[in-house]
C-alpha cells in the first residue's frame, strides 16, 4: 500500500511540474504578445505623428509659397505621357497574364496557386513591349536584321504591328511561366530523389 501512495504521489508530482512549466510558457507567450502589441502600437502612433507633421509642413511651405503648386507645360506633358504609357501598357499585361494562365492550365495546375506567377509573368510581357517600343531591342538586334535585308522601321511601321507585339506578350508570358515550371519541377525531382536515395541508404 506504501509502494502505490508514493508512485501516486510521484505521478502527481511530476504532473504538477509539468503543468507549471506549461503555465511559465504561456505566461511568457502572454508576456511576449504584449509587447508585440505595444511595439505596433508604437510604430502606428509614430507613422500617424509622421503624416501629420508632413502634412502640416506641406500646408505651411505652401502658405508661403502660393506658386508652389503651379505645374510647368513640361511637367504636364510629362504626367499626360505617363499615363497614356500605364494605359498602353495595360493591354501587353493582359496578353501575358492569359499566356502565362494557358501554360499553367497545360502543366495540370490550378491557377489559384500560381496567381503570383501569372501575375508577374504580365510583368515580364510589359517590359518586352517597353523594349520593343524603345527600340532598345530593335538596336541590338538591327544587325541580324539588315543581313536579311529587313529595317527597323519597317518592322514598327508594319500593318500588323499590334498583332505582332499581342503574340510577343504571349510568347514572353507563357516563356515566363514554362521556366519557373521548368526549374520548379526539377527541384522537386531532385529533392524526392535524395530522400529516397536517403531512405534507401538507412534502410
Amino acid at each position: 500500500m506504501k509502494e502505490d501512495v508514493s508512485v501516486e504521489s510521484v505521478g502527481s508530482e511530476s504532473d504538477i511540474q509539468a503543468l507549471i512549466k506549461k503555465l511559465e510558457f504561456l505566461e511568457r507567450e502572454l508576456a511576449d504578445h504584449k509587447d508585440q502589441k505595444k511595439t505596433e502600437r508604437r510604430q502606428y502612433f509614430l507613422f500617424v505623428w509622421l503624416m501629420i507633421v508632413t502634412v502640416f509642413l506641406f500646408v505651411v511651405v505652401a502658405w508661403a509659397n502660393p506658386t508652389i503648386g503651379d505645374l510647368e507645360p513640361d511637367t504636364i506633358s510629362t504626367l499626360n505621357k505617363a499615363t497614356n504609357v500605364v494605359i498602353v501598357l495595360f493591354v501587353p499585361f493582359v496578353f501575358g497574364v492569359l499566356g502565362a494562365a494557358a501554360r499553367v492550365l497545360i502543366a495540370g495546375i490550378s491557377t489559384g496557386q500560381q496567381l503570383g506567377l501569372i501575375v508577374s509573368s504580365g510583368f515580364m510581357a510589359v517590359f518586352s513591349w517597353i523594349g520593343i517600343k524603345s527600340g532598345v531591342l530593335i538596336a541590338v538586334i538591327a544587325p541580324h536584321l539588315e543581313k536579311q535585308a529587313i529595317t527597323s522601321d519597317q518592322i514598327l511601321q508594319a500593318p500588323g504591328n499590334f498583332y505582332t507585339l499581342a503574340l510577343v506578350a504571349i510568347f514572353v508570358g507563357m516563356f515566363s511561366s514554362n521556366l519557373y515550371i521548368f526549374i520548379n519541377q526539377k527541384v522537386e525531382q531532385l529533392t524526392v530523389r535524395r530522400n529516397s536515395e536517403g531512405a534507401g541508404g538507412s534502410r
